[in-house]
């Protein structure tokens, strides 16, 4: 969509000269390490040209996507805060689409930081799109479920992402798996309820009595039976593929 500029410690010198140029008139300024390869990346956002195109191979493209203003919700940079958010896509409930993007072909479909592998797909910060109350307690995703921890919710993306005909080993609960991804990028919406991949789904658990209100301390577990990729068919998340 355009309006940003990113360069890194080995970034080529044309991409740090335009990054400098653009900076100089850029609304908000971050710095990101990468867990993995330790690179800092600089990030620089201009809200006036947001739309105008992705700056590639040193010119400036036409835009991939351009979004109305009621497609996105963002928080206006506040200089006297330091306070932003970034622009979001959101879906017709109003609620942020996540989007995923493969980097690599092998390897694990996503694993931990703190593994030292390569996955397929590298996770942007998450926790942006479970901030709304009611994310908190009843998505798998969400960081303040006291049943899930960071590995198992990478586990429950991997099988959203990976294909089930070529998915590698019996997943149940913990790990992160191995296998084929359905397309090289996904958006994930979380659907009507506005709750990315709901645990109190009521296909998945036709034997348990789940409380809305609390639903993780009304379940033993989760899931019910053997945990595959078709599991997650049971969700009312929209999920789109694209790419070979």
């Amino acid at each position: 969509m355009g309006g940003a500029r990113v360069k890194h410690d080995q970034s080529p010198t044309a991409v740090i000269e335009e990054y400098d140029d653009f900076e100089n008139n850029a609304t908000i300024e971050f710095t990101l390490t990468d867990p993995i390869t330790g690179l800092n990346w600089e990030i620089a956002f201009d809200e006036n040209r947001f739309g105008e195109g992705p700056w590639l191979n040193g010119r400036v493209h036409e835009p991939y996507f351009s979004p109305k203003a009621s497609d996105l919700r963002y928080k206006p940079y506040d200089a006297s805060l330091s306070d932003y958010t970034l622009p979001s896509l959101i879906d017709s409930w109003e609620t942020p689409i996540i989007y995923l993007r493969s980097i690599r072909k092998n390897g694990p479909i996503i694993d931990l930081p703190t593994s030292g592998t390569l996955p397929q797909y590298d996770l942007p910060g998450l926790d942006q799109y479970f901030e709304d109350a009611v994310n908190m307690n009843a998505s798998l995703l969400s960081l303040d479920a006291p049943t899930i921890d960071e590995e198992m919710r990478l586990g429950f993306l991997t099988l959203a992402i990976a294909h089930p005909t070529f998915w590698e080993g019996d997943w149940e609960g913990g790990g992160v798996g191995w296998g084929t991804s359905r397309g090289r990028y996904l958006l994930i919406s979380a659907g009507e309820d506005r709750t990315f991949f709901e645990v109190a789904n009521e296909q998945m658990h036709t034997n348990q009595t789940v409380d809305p209100s609390n639903p993780f301390n009304s379940l033993e577990n989760p899931w019910s039976g053997e945990i595959t990729p078709e599991m997650m068919d049971t969700f009312n998340d929209v999920i789109v593929f694209g790419g070979a």
